[in-house]
This record gives structure tokens, C-alpha cells and sequence, in this order.
């Protein structure tokens, strides 16, 4: 390889260049520059660059005074390769910058909607009955916060939220579906989200820590059972058989449900996930495992005959069906994951709810789980089996259907010490 030949400039001190072999710039062989300095008796080179890069004799020796300049203040680069770490420093801080500026503008954009959409794809993943957090979403939230910024939302505004649902739904509905936010802002800040294929992570506050939630009722507190019409017209069992029937006929999956929630007392979700390994016909009884909140029936559910007959003409409807199989799967096979509009539909249409405004006398579907409670109560069930037929924690959440039984209790007391004469 030839030796390369640097020739000083003239006119410019420590200014010196070389000609490349072939290129040219206009009809003169390009010339690559560089500089020679010393300072405190310590010498420095440094390669600038090529003419056609726009390097000359004089810009070249320019740039030798700025160089020495700062070797003597002791400010800025002294080499052109000091100069250029410093410019891809600056560069890449720069982009830096737009990058952390396009994620503020980002995130300035993103609405409460758009988060939420990430929230149940980590759900379906994570939690059992994602559904819920969907159907409470979806049916009671959506048109409140959907087109909402995420970062804009407050404690404020949730707790106008809250009170326009208490007008018309029950406290402990409220509560669920305040939990429901709090449930994405904790996931955002944990940064367990994505959105366009990128990491979500909130740094800001959760605006449901200052929504109080302690006054709202931990269940729902229903009065309205499928017999209460029944008293009124003296024929029991009359509104049962008018809406299964509809519902039998409209949709056999709602019907079976239905039907599992009234004489089994499961709530909608256990029922929805109940599977044929649950259930044991021959010995009559139904195991509820991971209902709500995880827990599991402290006792087997003895099967109704009524709910009997229904179970096993779906299993002759499913075929064979693997003991792993869901009892009331939707057309796909899937879980049903929210109630059906069938259920409102035939209720509406045998005019159950007509004229009603209090909440706790609609007909819904959680009135046939208070149902089969209020039975069990008014026929003198124990508070301590009721709790464990139902899946409650503690006998707070059953002591209410006491007061179902309190003409039971009144005739109890009225017959001590009384004897024939």
C-alpha cells in the first residue's frame, strides 16, 4: 500500500493535506485536510475531512484556532474526533428529546377507551371471569369515560360517575364498577398494559383512591324475588312458569342458566362456568369451585329435581360431553360472559317490571339467586348453611333473608309452651 504523501499548506500554518488517487472535485484530484497544534508542550493531529466535504485550506485552519482556543480556556472539543463524539452526543440527546416528547404527546392523546381495550386483552390472559369487567364496562361505564383522556380523568368527575349510576343501579353494581377503573389505572401504573405494540406504563396518580367507596353497599340488596307477583295473584309458581317457559323457548342456553341460578343458587358467572365435572347425577349434587372471589362452596349444592331434569337433557343435547366441558356453553363452546338479552327481553315482555321505578323490585337475573335464597330461608334453612349453599364469607351477607323468615319466626315463638286442651 503506498505511503500517503501530505504536503503543507503555504499560506495556512499547521494546515497540511493529501490528494486522493481518483476521485476529484471539479477538475482538481480531491484533497483531505487535517491540522497540527501544540499546547502546554503537548502536540496534537487532527484529520478534519475531504473538499468535496466542503473543507478547505482556511476553513481548516478556522478550526485549528478553535481548537487551541479550547485547549487554553479549557471549554469545548480540541479534536475533530472529540468534536464529533460531541455532535452524535448531542444528536442522540436531540432524538432523545423527540422521542420523549412524541411518548408526552402520546400519552396526552391516549383515552380511557384505548387503555381499557389493553386492560382486557391482559385480563383475558390473567383473570377467570374477565367477562364481568368487560359487561360492567361496556353496559354501565363506556358512555361516561370511553372518549375520555386518560390523564384528564379525576377523582371529581368519578364521583359524578358514581352518582348517576346509584340512580338507577344497586350500590354494590356501583362498587363493582368503580372497582373496574381502578382495576386499569392499577394495571397502567404497574406497567403491565400494551398499546400499539408498545409498553403502557401510568406514572400518575389512580384517581379512584379518592372515591369513596365505603358507604356503598357490599351486596345487593334485592327484594324482588320471582314469587313476589305470585302472592299477589294467590297462584304459586305462576311468574316462574310464564318467564321459564318464554325463556325455554327463546333460548335453551339462558333457560338452562336461568334455571341453574334459581335452584341452585349459583350466581351468574359460576353458573355460566360450571363444568360436567362439577356435577354428580347419580349422587345428586353440584361442587361449586372458585366462585366469586375465589372461594369454593364449604358444601356440596344438593341438585333439585327440577334443575335434574334440565341437566340431563342437556348432557343427551351435548352428546357425550368431556368432564371438562362447560354444562351452558354459548354456539362457539365458549363461556357465556354476560347474561343474554333474552333474560331482559322475556321480562319486559310478560310485563314483570311495568310501573316499577324501585330498583330492588325489578325482576332481574340476580332476583332468581335471591329466589332460591329467600326460599331456603322462609322454609327455615340455618343462616350458616344458607351462607355456605350461597358462597358467602360470613353471615353478614345472609343475615338479610332473615327477615324473609320473620313470620316463621313469629309462629315459632308463638307456639312455645302452647299444648292441646
Amino acid at each position: 500500500m503506498a505511503k500517503t504523501h501530505w504536503e503543507a499548506s503555504t499560506k495556512f500554518k499547521g494546515v497540511r493535506w493529501y490528494k486522493h488517487g481518483t476521485r476529484k472535485h471539479g477538475i482538481k484530484y480531491d484533497r483531505c485536510f487535517a491540522i497540527r497544534y501544540a499546547q502546554g508542550g503537548k502536540r496534537y493531529e487532527s484529520v478534519l475531512g475531504w473538499e468535496t466535504e466542503g473543507w478547505s485550506e482556511e476553513t481548516a485552519y478556522l478550526k485549528r484556532a478553535e481548537y487551541l482556543h479550547n485547549l487554553k480556556t479549557g471549554e469545548g472539543p480540541y479534536s475533530r474526533k472529540d468534536e464529533l463524539a460531541a455532535e452524535k452526543e448531542t444528536n442522540e440527546a436531540t432524538q432523545r428529546a423527540d422521542q420523549e416528547k412524541a411518548a408526552l404527546e402520546r400519552l396526552e392523546a391516549i383515552t380511557f377507551g384505548t387503555v381499557f381495550d389493553a386492560y382486557m386483552e391482559w385480563a383475558k390472559t390473567n383473570k377467570k371471569h374477565w367477562g364481568n369487567d368487560e359487561y360492567r364496562y361496556r353496559v354501565h361505564l363506556e358512555k361516561h369515560l370511553h372518549d375520555k383522556r386518560f390523564k384528564d380523568i379525576s377523582t371529581f368527575q368519578l364521583e359524578e360517575i358514581k352518582a348517576k349510576l346509584l340512580k338507577k343501579l344497586a350500590p354494590a353494581t356501583v362498587k363493582h364498577c368503580i372497582v373496574v377503573i381502578r382495576q386499569v389505572y392499577n394495571r397502567a401504573q404497574e406497567g403491565s398494559l400494551g398499546i400499539d405494540g408498545k409498553p403502557f406504563e401510568w406514572e400518575g396518580l389512580n384517581p379512584v383512591s379518592g372515591v369513596k367507596l365505603k358507604n356503598l353497599g357490599t351486596h345487593n340488596e334485592k327484594i324482588r324475588t320471582i314469587d313476589t307477583l305470585d302472592s299477589k295473584e294467590g297462584k304459586p309458581g305462576r311468574d316462574e312458569k310464564l318467564l321459564m317457559d318464554m325463556l325455554k323457548e327463546k333460548s335453551f342456553i339462558t333457560y338452562g342458566l336461568a334455571m341453574t341460578s334459581l335452584y341452585a343458587g349459583l350466581r351468574f358467572a359460576e353458573a355460566a362456568n360450571l363444568r360436567w365435572m362439577h356435577i354428580d347425577l347419580i349422587c345428586g349434587h353440584i361442587n361449586c369451585l372458585e366462585g366469586k372471589g375465589g372461594l369454593d362452596r364449604k358444601i356440596l349444592i344438593p341438585i333439585h329435581p327440577k334443575l335434574k331434569v334440565e341437566l340431563e337433557e342437556q348432557k343427551k343435547r351435548l352428546g357425550s360431553p368431556t368432564p371438562d366441558a362447560l354444562v351452558w356453553p354459548n354456539r362457539n363452546g365458549s363461556t357465556v360472559n354476560k347474561i343474554s338479552a333474552t333474560f331482559p327481553r322475556a321480562v319486559k315482555e310478560l310485563g314483570f317490571n311495568k310501573g316499577i321505578d324501585d330498583r330492588r323490585m325489578k325482576l332481574d337475573f340476580h332476583s332468581l339467586r335471591h329466589s332460591f335464597a329467600t326460599r331456603l330461608a322462609d322454609a327455615g334453612t340455618p343462616l350458616t348453611v344458607l351462607r355456605d349453599l350461597l358462597g358467602h364469607r360470613d353471615l353478614t351477607m345472609v343475615s338479610r333473608y332473615a327477615k324473609s323468615s320473620q313470620s316463621i319466626a313469629d309462629e315459632a315463638i308463638a307456639r312455645i309452651g302452647v299444648t292441646d286442651t
